[in-house]
């Protein structure tokens, strides 16, 4: 172990006043300089060569060796260190489906995203773990195997709000899933009166009648409904000390009913009474693009604000319009998804009775896709080459391997983010000299793929670093080998 510093402190004056080449040249037969030397230690107790001459025949076994043991921590250390290998979207049928499911955080009282939130999630069905930053639009996106997940999620957004720990939720590919986060507070097991009275001059008692109060909670256990005559009034309630993001509903014969926050030591729900004239109100949306054109055929989501339940949804016509006639007086969260998949959002709009709201949601730009597209070809005859082995780098750090088809195409999905980032590509095939190549990365859009040329090994050439061979005993005498 102690040869190998020694031996670089001598290398060092040599390798001054070369050139970058040169100098790479020499660590290259340094290394494999202490290869053969292991492997003639090896052949003393393990015929080794007898494995290893046919394979320097046809390339260095040293340059496998590294191959093999770079393939080996990617796809057996790395996994088992907990990250996750980019998925290749290519298998023996061909290009498999994509499926993303969008996860957003927002604050409970405002709806307003949550940035730089961090969201886990653990899928049981494939023992997979996936962990991702939300955006300003508190949003994250995870790519999955199928349009319906159950997954455990996990979220932390900061010290200031609360965490959300192993929860089961189910997610929908084509249905954003939205997380309310409360801030912190002391929360603790209360009793709360609650008054439910009518919306008009002189609030007076609803108390001729009966009254049902239903409860739920963001999360944790709710308190039991209340079905009592309002005569019985103030009704008391015990808020469990697990329960957060405590809502009431509150209904009467002849009144529309109220969903409210159930907080502090009293709460008074204020009932308008139901009369002829009286109808719903209606919800006209218009969906615009980035770019301020109309979009058809998106389809819009109209959910309650304090139950998150889903009320209706409708496509847009060729005006990018959709109309929601006949909703109750209420706080509504209303979502966008494209057919494109494009996803927006807009909380707690308010409809009136009788009245008509509009809301505008303007889309984001599509995010661009990218691509590595090659054709591999022999020089000269621009022949493709079928079975070449490519092995695909990412700033040195290996990436995956790819075998060209019969007509010597190559492809591979990039992610965005990696889209200006340096790709290289060593390129195997037997008959031809190895080659090592830096690879574009392109736009989906793009069809013509980038040609990689590989030469076809002469007579009297190798296609790999020549190896001495010099005769003499291999252990013994004045000059063993």
């Amino acid at each position: 172990m102690s040869e190998i510093p020694q031996a670089f402190s001598k290398k060092e004056e040599k390798l001054r006043g070369k050139t970058i080449k040169e100098k790479l040249e020499d660590i290259y037969y340094f290394f494999e300089d202490r290869y053969y030397g292991v492997l003639d230690k090896v052949n003393r107790v393990i015929p080794i060569y007898k494995i290893i001459d046919p394979i320097d025949k046809y390339m260095p076994s040293f340059v496998l060796f590294v191959v093999l043991a770079l393939l080996l921590i990617v796809f057996v250390l790395l996994p088992r260190a907990g990250i996750e290998l980019p998925i290749v979207p290519f298998g023996p049928g061909g290009p498999t489906k994509a499926y993303y499911v969008v996860v957003r955080v927002v604050d409970y009282e405002t709806g307003v995203p949550l940035r730089d939130a961090n969201v886990s999630l653990y899928f049981p069905d494939t023992d997979k773990f996936k962990s991702a930053i939300t955006d300003v639009n508190g949003r994250v996106k995870f790519r999955v195997e199928t349009d319906v997940v159950e997954a455990i999620m996990s979220v932390y957004v900061s010290d200031e709000y609360e965490s959300l720990k192993e929860k089961s939720v189910t997610l929908f590919a084509d249905e954003p899933y939205v997380l309310r986060l409360r801030k912190k507070g002391i929360y603790f097991e209360k009793t709360i009166e609650i008054y439910v009275v009518e919306d008009a001059p002189g609030s007076k008692k609803i108390d001729d009648r009966d009254i049902l109060i239903e409860f739920s909670c963001t999360y944790g256990t709710a308190p039991q409904p209340i079905m009592r005559s309002g005569s019985e009034q103030p009704f008391k309630i015990v808020k469990p000390a697990d329960c957060e993001g405590l809502t009431g509903k509150a209904s009467a014969s002849g009144y529309l009913e109220q969903t409210l926050a159930i907080e502090g030591d009293y709460v008074i729900f204020r009932l308008k009474p139901i009369s002829g004239e009286q109808e719903g109100g209606t919800l006209q949306v218009y969906v615009k693009d980035y770019d301020g054109t109309s979009v058809e055929g998106a389809v819009v989501r109209v959910y309650d604000s304090a139950t998150l339940s889903l009320i209706d949804e409708k496509e847009t016509d060729s005006s990018g319009t959709v109309v929601f006639e006949g909703l109750e007086e209420n706080y509504y969260d209303i979502s966008v998804e494209t057919p494109d998949k494009r996803t927006q959002a807009k909380q707690n709009v308010k409809v009136n009775a009788n009245e008509t709201t509009t809301v505008e949601i303007i889309l984001p730009e599509p995010e661009k896709e990218y691509k590595i597209l090659a054709r591999i070809v022999e020089e000269g005859t621009y022949k493709p080459i079928e079975g070449a082995e490519v092995y695909l780098y990412l700033e040195h750090m290996f990436v995956t391997k790819l075998v060209s088809d019969n007509e010597g195409y190559i492809s591979y999905d990039v992610a965005s983010e990696h889209s200006k980032k340096n790709f290289g590509a060593i390129i195997v095939k037997p008959g031809y000299v190895t080659t090592t190549v830096k690879v574009p990365v392109l736009p989906e859009d793009v069809e013509e793929a980038t040609i990689i040329e590989l030469r076809k090994r002469g007579e009297y050439e190798i296609g790999y670093a020549p190896v001495p061979i010099i005769k003499a005993d291999r252990y013994y005498g004045k000059a063993p080998l």
